[in-house]
């Protein structure tokens, strides 16, 4: 099952396209939706894609999991690749599922996320040079956040981390949500929509 590959917007870039191109080590912050509407096949899809990601990276670049429905759940925090449980991730996901999306506050939860590690003295080995990256894996509209489209549109445009990039991939997303994300968030930066 392949469908989740049809990206239907990329704020920035492709992730596994920064994963093989650069040298540079990677710090990652992925957010699933597990709302109500991902149930099923789409979460299978978002959990497949979730597992491709890892499998792009290199051993040693970072990842965070986060999930969302009506709150946001950090699964864990940055850890190495090569350290990474894939098989208790999947299973940690399909046991979050459930709720509204809070896809705005997972995001801003995220990005801030990589902010403090980026300021952490004890990674400053990790994060020296790196690529920052939030992935945010979804199939519709924020129904559930506490923070506004406009305020995270705003920390995207100033991220506090260097060399950052978002990438939301669509799991059967809807045209007029694909638009409405890409409205904002694209006018605040100098980003590029890919639709693969």
């Amino acid at each position: 099952m392949v469908a989740y590959r049809k990206i239907n917007i990329a704020v920035a870039c492709n992730p596994v396209h920064i994963a093989k191109k650069t040298r540079r080590k990677a710090v990652v912050g992925i957010g699933i939706d597990v709302s109500h509407s991902m149930y099923g096949e789409k979460l299978e899809q978002s959990i497949e894609c979730y597992g491709d990601c890892l499998d792009n990276f290199k051993p040693k670049d970072q990842v965070a999991l986060f999930t969302y429905g009506s709150e946001v759940s950090k699964l864990h925090d940055v850890m190495p690749v090569q350290k990474i449980n894939k098989a208790k991730d999947k299973e940690n996901i399909r046991k979050s599922s459930g709720g509204c999306t809070a896809f705005y506050d997972s995001l801003i939860l995220s990005v801030n996320s990589l902010g403090t590690k980026l300021r952490n003295k004890d990674f400053r080995n990790v994060t020296k040079d790196a690529h920052f990256q939030v992935i945010m894996i979804s199939d519709g509209e924020d129904n559930r956040s506490k923070a506004t489209l406009q305020e995270a549109a705003n920390l995207v445009a100033n991220p506090g981390v260097p060399n950052f990039h978002l990438v939301v991939v669509g799991i059967q997303m809807e045209q007029s949500t694909r638009e409405t994300l890409k409205g904002v968030l694209c006018a605040k930066t100098r980003s590029r929509i890919r639709n693969e």
